[in-house]
């Protein structure tokens, strides 16, 4: 399933993104805030598992974010379980020669919005962590529409072994009681 935004395109991952996504994730510098699972550097074999396991999935829950028919990085859920149920976390990435466009707010925006109308999740909450050190992605989440709700103090280690502080940030379906 397709999701427009207004920028943007989400998308299932193809079997032709496996020759691209190497080329757009493998800048030390997209990789460097993200968590310990994202490949780096991304090579091709990275790529083939990675679309292999989502074209496996019962539910879609990561998509590719196009922008003019160009592949420009990633987008996905973690939904939560158990004690956790209805709270889904969101996490996104753009290759660095999409920065700066608003591509990665709109892509945010969009699925949040898709998540809550219409997903079969339909959590109450939606989450993102950030380090503390990553402005940029700070700002991405607060223009589309998320709120600050938490500091914690010196959890989150980067690529280089510095420690950080995580900010989480969160959306609601319905304004919170």
């Amino acid at each position: 399933m397709e999701i427009r935004g207004e920028l943007v395109t989400l998308r299932p991952w193809r079997l032709d993104d496996v020759r691209v996504l190497p080329g757009v994730a493998s800048d030390p510098d997209v990789a460097r805030f993200m968590n310990h699972r994202f490949p780096s550097p991304y090579t091709r074999e990275d790529a083939q598992a990675w679309i292999a396991g989502n074209s496996l999935a019962n539910v879609q829950l990561h998509w590719a974010i196009e922008v003019d028919a160009e592949l420009a990085g990633g987008i996905g859920l973690t939904p939560g379980m158990l004690e956790h149920a209805g709270s889904t976390m969101i996490g996104y990435w753009l290759g660095k020669r999409f920065w700066g466009r608003g591509l990665a707010g709109d892509a945010l925006r969009t699925l949040t919005e898709h998540v809550f109308a219409t997903d079969r999740l339909r959590p109450r909450r939606m989450w993102a962590n950030v380090m503390s050190t990553n402005a940029a992605s700070a700002r991405v989440l607060e223009r589309a529409g998320y709120v600050h709700e938490a500091t914690l103090r010196h959890s989150i280690v980067d690529r280089h072994g510095a420690v950080h502080d995580e900010l989480i940030y969160a959306r609601f379906a319905a304004a919170p009681a």
